[in-house]
């Protein structure tokens, strides 16, 4: 995709070891769906975190 800018992009999704580390490594936001209250390893931070869909209307 040529036009494809990291900075417009956010990767959702509810998989910390292997979406959200992707998105990270990537240089992509990430907003991981952690509907289950799972603490994060520090070595993986995602850019939001929200408990529910609901939520990215805050976020986007």
């Amino acid at each position: 995709m040529s036009e494809f800018n990291r900075k417009d992009a956010l990767v959702i999704e509810d998989s910390l070891n292997t979406d959200i580390k992707g998105g990270l490594q990537s240089g992509i936001d990430t907003c991981w769906v952690n509907r289950t209250g799972q603490i994060s390893p520090a070595e993986i931070k995602s850019t939001y975190t929200i408990s529910n869909l609901m939520e990215l209307t805050s976020i986007c």
